[in-house]
């Protein structure tokens, strides 16, 4: 959907959107918990009728989650 300007516009509530990448790091964070997300390693799923990169076969994540300090 980081591509795709319809599924782009309907999650547009949930936040901005980030390109997977081996080695991506992303942060999320609510009012009380922080949470770094790396990702590994990945691998985008093939055929099946759907457009190229599409969706994902394989993806590894290393997550740290901790409360979050003021």
């Amino acid at each position: 959907s980081y591509n795709d300007p319809a599924a782009s516009q309907r999650l547009a509530a949930k936040g901005e959107p980030v390109l997977a990448e081996p080695g991506k790091h992303v942060v999320l964070e609510t009012a009380t918990l922080q949470l770094e997300a790396r990702v590994v390693s990945m691998g985008y799923g093939q055929g099946g009728g759907l457009p190229s990169n599409s969706y994902f076969d394989q993806m590894s994540l290393e997550l740290a989650v901790w409360p979050k300090r003021d």
